[in-house]
């Protein structure tokens, strides 16, 4: 039973950060990118979602819960590191953030 409980609140986790990203992503690139820009921070997110549990369950076999833990522990730290250096853009215009629109 607590595995259902603890998996349904990972799901809700996940698609609270996959909200986020659809919403914040875009604001992250000029206009003519953005698109682009979105696409590969969103199709990077899906290349790990398909790569990862291929990974765990290799350390899982070879050592065991800990390792496999060890390694998602692991990648919270990189995200959370990752996130101190994104762009802040609550509350800022695009076009201060990037510029006037080419045209």
């Amino acid at each position: 039973m607590s595995v259902l409980v603890i998996g349904f609140l990972f799901q809700c986790f996940v698609l609270l950060v996959n909200t986020t990203i659809w919403l914040w992503a875009p604001e992250l690139y000029p206009t003519r990118v953005r698109g682009f820009g979105t696409a590969v921070v969103v199709n990077t997110g899906f290349l790990g979602g398909a790569l990862m549990p291929l990974l765990t369950s290799i350390l899982f076999d070879a050592g065991g819960v800990v390792a496999a833990f060890t390694m998602v522990a692991g990648m919270y730290g990189v995200m959370a590191v990752a996130a101190l250096f994104a762009v802040e853009s609550r509350g800022i215009s695009l076009e201060r953030l990037h510029g006037p629109p080419a045209g």
